[in-house]
Parts: structure tokens; C-alpha cells; sequence
């Protein structure tokens, strides 16, 4: 079982590399 704090991080992580792919895609249109 994790504790909240690695939760919070892997969620946060995931968040900033989806708010990248669809920075990254929106600039090659």
C-alpha cells in the first residue's frame, strides 16, 4: 500500500505529462 504522498506525486506527474502531450500536439497543428 502507498502512502498518500507517492499517490499525490505518480497523479500529479501523470497530470503534467498529459498537459504536455496536448501542449506538444497543439503546437504541430
Amino acid at each position: 500500500m502507498k502512502n498518500k504522498n507517492e499517490l499525490l506525486l505518480d497523479s500529479f506527474s501523470f497530470i503534467v505529462f498529459l498537459l504536455i502531450f496536448v501542449i506538444n500536439t497543439k503546437m504541430l497543428l
